[in-house]
């Protein structure tokens, strides 16, 4: 009985050591935002995607910035896939960075996202992204991988990429199923409950059920229809999540 009790005792305290160690703290996570829509948007929307940079440039530092180390911005013509590749492979080598999360919010097609410099295949970003040519870099990419946590993409077509996403190291990747027209209403709404602790998936909830994307998604997808905009008619901001759908702003990554 001693000796299972003892068992028992060392087995809780293992778990709970672990429990312990799984959280990740303020002071072990990163985030990085890209925001760059002026470049590429239409010219009649821009005033639009003006207003949609200021948002999500604004509410990241303003909501998120006291639950993070650091948050990174990279803006207008800082937000090129040079530099998002740079910084991510940068952040792999800081002993003190534990999990790197991502806020992309750029214009995006299928299997494409436009930084600053213009549209980018998603094949070329992950080739940049992984290069591991030499015992070092083989060194830093796996160190990478184990930091990469969260990537919530705001670019159009964003599903298209999230394999790619979740294949580099994120263990988290979220991402439109079209055309996506609902940053206004989700963006603000999943950026606060995330901070609050809810999974990606709870933070989701409120803005990507069938009755609130039809409630916000319907009625311009039916103007797209009455005008003949194809943009519009596009329209389909239903996030999917590849991945840890149960991550946390707390969850250490695998």
């Amino acid at each position: 009985m001693k000796n299972l009790l003892k068992f028992t005792a060392v087995a809780i305290a293992m778990a709970m050591g672990f429990q312990a160690n799984a959280e990740i703290t303020k002071n072990e996570r990163v985030l990085v935002v890209v925001s760059e829509l002026d470049q590429h948007g239409p010219g009649d929307l821009r005033d639009l995607y003006r207003t949609l940079e200021g948002l999500t440039r604004a509410i990241p530092g303003g909501i998120l910035a006291s639950e993070y180390s650091r948050v990174i911005g990279q803006f207008d013509r800082s937000a090129t896939s040079n530099n998002f590749v740079n910084v991510l492979r940068t952040l792999a080598l800081d002993e003190r960075v534990k999990a790197v999360d991502v806020i992309l919010s750029l214009h995006g097609n299928t299997n494409r996202l436009y930084f600053f410099e213009g549209g980018v295949r998603i094949s070329n970003l992950m080739t940049r992204l992984l290069r591991a040519d030499t015992p070092a870099q083989r060194d830093l990419v796996i160190k990478m991988k184990k930091k990469l946590r969260l990537m919530y993409n705001l670019s159009c077509f964003g599903d298209s990429v999230n394999e790619e996403f979740v294949t580099a190291g994120f263990d988290t990747s979220v991402g439109s199923l079209a055309v996506n027209a609902n940053s206004d209403v989700e963006f603000p709404s999943f950026i606060g409950l995330w901070r609050m602790g809810f999974k990606v998936s709870e933070a989701l909830a409120p803005t990507n059920n069938p009755a609130a994307l039809l409630a916000h998604d319907g009625a311009l997808r039916t103007l797209g229809h009455v005008t003949g905009n194809e943009m519009l008619q596009r329209i389909d901001s239903k996030k999917e999540v590849e991945g840890r759908s149960a991550l946390r702003i707390d969850t250490d990554p695998r």
